[in-house]
């Protein structure tokens, strides 16, 4: 007799919500949490070659956002500044619209992620980073702290080797990251690209996040 296939209950990252994944996989929120305020604590001066573009970049966004829509948002704001950062290296790179799943008790975690950096060049292989774009909240919108951490929960899953796995989701000109830990989750405020030093921010925070990165892909080595 045939063995019984594991049937599990197939649930995309869109529709999960903060609460239901501390109350079906015992995440905890936390407040004030140290190593998100270690990785948020970076502090990276944007070079001279970069600052005419970023400035650019940041006016073009303070003039538009409001009425840009989400392929706006990506292709005039967060791609180009995304490439300023440069997630690129012999050893991971970015990759976009990339399908992702993992098994979790009962559950199947599925889905395709907009943005992430991973091990591997051609192919991702171990995820490290998670972002996010959306333009504005409507009621029919998933939750953009639900969906980037359903991502970051299955990447650790299939990590499996204990160590945090970072995101952000951008609201419009507000970028807030995300730090998974074991089962303990924090957030941070949303940092405003159209102001300069919440820009300064973002930059640091996403360079600090490159740096980890770098030593994580060759301890994967």
């Amino acid at each position: 007799m045939a063995k019984a296939k594991n049937t599990y209950i197939k649930k995309t990252f869109e529709q999960w919500l903060p609460a239901e994944l501390q109350n079906e996989f015992g995440l905890t929120f936390q407040f004030n949490m140290p190593e998100l305020e270690e990785w948020l604590q970076a502090e990276s001066p944007i070079p001279p070659e970069v600052a005419p573009t970023l400035e650019k970049l940041k006016q073009q966004l303070k003039v538009s956002h409001s009425y840009w829509n989400e392929q706006d948002l990506i292709f005039k704001f967060i791609a180009p500044f995304l490439s300023l950062v440069d997630f690129t290296d012999p050893h991971y790179n970015y990759f976009t619209e990339r399908k992702l799943k993992a098994h979790l008790g009962a559950y199947e975690l599925t889905g395709v992620v907009d943005f992430v950096v991973s091990k591997g060049y051609k192919d991702p292989q171990k995820p490290y980073f998670f972002l996010h774009e959306y333009k504005r909240f409507k009621g029919t919108e998933a939750d953009p702290l639900g969906q980037v951490l359903s991502e970051m929960l299955t990447a650790q899953t299939l990590n499996a080797d204990g160590k945090p796995i970072y995101g952000c989701y951008v609201y419009g000109q507000h970028w807030t990251f995300v730090l998974l830990n074991q089962n303990v989750y924090a957030t941070s405020q949303g940092y405003d690209a159209t102001a300069p030093e919440e820009l300064q921010k973002v930059w640091s925070v996403l360079q600090e996040t490159k740096r980890r990165i770098v030593i994580r892909a060759n301890e994967d080595q």
